[in-house]
């Protein structure tokens, strides 16, 4: 079942699939995932729950849009996720949903809100990982001021923000010392984001590498979903 529930001033929306074990999904951008969606289909055939927050500043959620409250928006839903239950938005009626296990999933932008995040899952997993714009920058990969120069103009009522700021804190990201855990997936057709990330992250890490065969794109081989969302 689909549901949506409000948390502070962030929209969760949340897909109840009969699972014991639950997604986070940290979207890229621009993205909304429905229930047509390949990876929303794919994660309901599993039986896993599947939590998806909108970043402050987009879509439906108030607050200011920052690499910051991106993190602290994915901090929250895990929070959401742990305790089990909610109230729905349409019926305002509670929710509920068991806990056995959490896992962590960005895609693209997504993935950098993710490695950010200080709160405990059991595993988290970036697929096609945009994570570090020097890295970025340097190996030729899609130019990311431009694609923000984009949103801004092009979605003005579904991305708030300049442009020149999200660039101004792509520069000044803290990483986290330690990240245990973390599983990299890397489309080895992709064009848009450099191979060189994962090797970042596999080196400072020590991340698991999975290549496969796919283009820039969060729709996820069913085996690899398997694979990753199993351990």
């Amino acid at each position: 079942m689909e549901y949506r529930v409000r948390n502070e001033k962030i929209i969760i929306e949340i897909w109840l699939n009969n699972g014991k074990d639950n997604v986070i999904f940290s979207q890229g951008m621009p993205q909304y995932l429905t229930k047509y969606h390949s990876l929303v289909k794919k994660l309901k055939k599993l039986k896993i729950n599947l939590f998806i927050p909108r970043f402050p500043g987009t879509w439906e959620s108030g607050g200011k849009f920052s690499i910051e409250q991106c993190q602290k928006a994915i901090e929250q839903t895990i929070k959401l996720a742990k305790v089990g239950e909610a109230i729905e938005l349409y019926n305002e009626k509670k929710i509920s949903w068991p806990t056995e296990k959490i896992y962590l999933l960005g895609f693209s932008f997504g993935c950098l809100p993710s490695l950010l995040c200080k709160e405990l899952v059991d595993y988290t997993i970036l697929a096609m990982p945009f994570v570090n714009l020097k890295i970025h920058n340097k190996n030729g990969g899609e130019d990311i001021k431009k694609t923000f120069d984009f949103l801004e103009k092009a979605y003005p009522n579904i991305y708030r923000f300049k442009a020149n700021d999200v660039i101004r804190d792509l520069k000044n990201i803290n990483y986290p010392i330690k990240k245990d855990n973390l599983i990299v997936i890397v489309g080895n057709k992709d064009k848009s984001i450099p191979k060189e990330e994962a090797s970042w992250l596999e080196k400072k890490y020590k991340a698991r590498v999975i290549n496969i065969e796919s283009k820039h794109s969060i729709d996820l081989p069913e085996k690899i979903l398997k694979e990753v969302l199993s351990k």
